[in-house]
């Protein structure tokens, strides 16, 4: 922390480090898998919506695609199945 930065007033100063310290210690906590996740609070939210977005655009392009190979029909049933999984997670989380 420079000093030379802080503000004249002690207490106005005191607040200042208080509230840097604050901050160093969230990041400390949070990690480099929590700059991508997020917080212990927003992590699973995060990685359940990263999982739906994963299987709508699977499920997109499986459909979309020209070929229809015996095993698209089984890859759409298991992608809406943990569709419906994730999406029940990330909407019955909230209720209590």
């Amino acid at each position: 922390m420079d000093h030379s930065k802080l503000p004249a007033d002690p207490a106005v100063a005191k607040e200042v480090i208080t509230a840097q310290s604050a901050a160093s210690r969230v990041k400390l906590d949070r990690g480099i898998i929590g700059v991508i996740l997020g917080t212990k609070d927003h992590a699973p939210n995060n990685v359940a919506g990263t999982v739906v977005v994963a299987s709508l655009t699977a499920i997109i392009y499986l459909a979309a695609s020209d070929s229809e190979p015996p095993h698209h029909e089984k890859a759409i049933s298991i992608l809406m199945s943990i569709l419906s999984m994730f999406g029940g997670f990330m909407f019955g989380r909230s209720v209590k």
